[in-house]
């Protein structure tokens, strides 16, 4: 089972050991360097990678709703100046925040990175039983929270150039410039995430140079045969457990 998480793009297949850092993290590139293709990529039905496609983003989005767990914990830390008029959590408020302070950015994912995780575990289980071969996770801050690192078969990095990554960030949040560099400037440098990726895609030219990158690292994930291998060792483990547990029980 391989997961594929955005650094924006991080790419990884079933969890086995700690291999490569850039794992599904996508390493968090963030999603600055995000690209349309990849987008399209997940979302078409046609698509090798549709329908294992993970986005942390989005279900950070319902963890934080009005009344959740996490939503009273932000409340408490950080106040109503965080709400907007109906409760529901402020996230450019927030988000200017925590990307001026280090010590509060570290509190809101301790509150938030948790329930994320939980999440995955269970979309990433029904996916393996279900019998895909590679899930696709999308993770901002992969290699910055680190949590899940060493549970990456692959990482892809998006990269693009400096002013490129400004402007893509100002125009998805609808931003000024102060503001998207300084939400660039809470992650790793692009650079260094790309050293620790498995594959790095160059998001700076055309939506069709994109793809075709993409493209080619699909094929190499479908051929890509270490799921079979982790199938495998768990039904010979899960054998030889219970039939240990047999034989204590009922063979004596």
């Amino acid at each position: 089972m391989g997961f594929f998480s955005e650094i924006d793009l991080s790419l990884f297949l079933f969890p086995h050991g700690c291999p490569s850092d850039r794992g599904v993290r996508t390493s968090a590139v963030s999603k600055f360097s995000k690209s349309e293709a990849l987008d399209r990529r997940s979302t078409d039905q046609a698509s090798p990678i549709s329908r294992t496609n993970f986005n942390a983003c989005a279900v950070q989005i319902t963890l934080v709703e009005p009344g959740k767990p996490a939503w009273r914990k932000i409340k408490f830390f950080f106040g109503e100046e965080v709400l907007k008029e109906h409760g529901e959590i402020d996230r450019q408020r927030l988000g200017q925040i925590v990307f001026e302070d280090v010590e509060k950015r570290r509190k809101l994912n301790h509150i938030v990175h948790p329930e994320i995780y939980k999440e995955i575990f269970w979309v990433v289980c029904g996916y393996f039983l279900k019998g895909y071969s590679f899930v696709v996770l999308d993770l901002p801050l992969l290699f910055e929270h680190g949590a899940v690192n060493c549970y990456m078969h692959k990482i892809i990095v998006v990269t693009c150039d400096k002013e490129q990554q400004i402007q893509r960030v100002m125009t998805r949040d609808n931003a000024d410039e102060t503001y998207a560099k300084a939400r660039i400037g809470s992650q790793w440098p692009i650079e260094e995430k790309a050293k620790r990726a498995n594959f790095v895609v160059d998001n700076s030219g055309s939506l069709e140079e994109t793809e075709e990158q993409v493209e080619k690292m699909v094929r190499i994930l479908k051929d890509d045969k270490f799921h079979i291998r982790l199938r495998v060792f768990i039904v010979l483990g899960s054998t030889l457990i219970l039939g240990s547990i047999y034989l204590f029980l009922f063979a004596r």
